[in-house]
């Protein structure tokens, strides 16, 4: 049976389950704990849980399967059968990637790493250890957002807070990029999907895999802005980043306003920027919200003016 890594328990550590049957535990201090339980049926987190309280700033994206939908009316929404039937195909090639990737590996190559998640100061109550943004992003959601935009090849794409990385290698099997990249906060789960990212086939993808890559990194330091600036299309599954009015991305607005090209397109779900700043709101898509048992997904689009 095939499984998904899926967050198993949100506070006061994190865990996730690994296609091996091992049980990777995320303690607050940073620590990690990895524990075998054997065979383990498929797992779907429930209805997100947002804290307030200082945790992991992480978002290993899980991919809904196509078909799945939260709740509210089918009006407007705009998922085609067509979206549905290659995120199916898309979530069984995924899934086949991570079952491969070899965990223990992983979790070596990130303690090696320099964590950016110490160099954060706690105190700063909009600072990425104080969000807790694990969420899922219906695939067959995202894949009709990228129909929808139809960016040319010569566009480079970028997810921030890519988790594993599964949505950097969906746009890269279905469309072709100049560069196809994520950032992640969390080194553990971003080796994870660097490890899937050597096993993945080449000749799958429509972008070269040369050109698709994970990086660490916070959001919003000032070493990531180089990565907006070369970016054409960013995406954002923002559900639980923080925000003082609980809809508006106000500092994230005012990283991507610092360093984004005029003309370059954010997509932002189930938040929105800062349009004192000079960001158009160019469409609101509607979709399946896999956090929600009430309410659709909105996927707001924005092209970036210039300053």
């Amino acid at each position: 049976m095939r499984i998904l890594a899926a967050l198993a328990l949100l506070t006061p550590s994190a865990a996730f389950l690994l296609p091996s049957g091992c049980l990777l535990t995320l303690q607050p201090s940073l620590s990690r704990q990895v524990s075998c339980l054997g065979s383990v049926p498929q797992l779907r987190a429930g209805p997100i849980i947002c804290s307030s309280k200082p945790s992991l700033g992480i978002r290993p994206t899980l991919l809904a399967r196509g078909g799945a939908a939260g709740g509210g009316s089918d009006e407007g929404r705009f998922v085609t059968d067509e979206d549905e039937r290659v995120a199916e195909e898309l979530q069984e090639w995924l899934e086949d990637v991570f079952m491969e990737v070899d965990y223990e590996k992983a979790l070596d190559a990130a303690d090696l790493e320099e964590d950016p998640r110490f160099e954060q100061d706690e105190a700063d109550a909009g600072s990425a250890l104080d969000e807790f943004t694990y969420g899922e992003m219906d695939l067959a959601f995202f894949l009709a957002i990228l129909r929808h935009l139809d960016p040319p090849p010569t566009a480079s794409f970028l997810d921030i807070g890519s988790g594993r990385g599964q949505l950097c290698l969906a746009a890269a099997r279905v469309r072709p990029w100049s560069a196809c990249r994520g950032v992640e906060l969390m080194p553990e789960v971003l080796h994870i999907g660097r490890g899937a990212l050597e096993i993945a086939d080449p000749s799958l993808l429509k972008t070269d895999a040369a050109a698709l890559e994970l990086l660490l990194g916070d959001m919003y330091a000032e070493e990531t802005q180089a990565l907006y600036t070369a970016s054409d299309v960013v995406f954002v599954y923002a559900t639980c980043l923080s925000s003082e009015d609980g809809k508006t991305l106000k500092r994230l607005s005012d990283a991507l306003a610092a360093s984004l090209r005029p003309g370059s397109r954010v997509v932002i779900v189930n938040k929105e920027l800062d349009t004192s700043l000079p960001f158009t709101l160019t469409d609101t898509l509607i979709g399946p919200n896999p956090d929600s048992v009430n309410a659709d997904a909105r996927a707001f689009v924005y092209t970036f003016e210039g300053q």
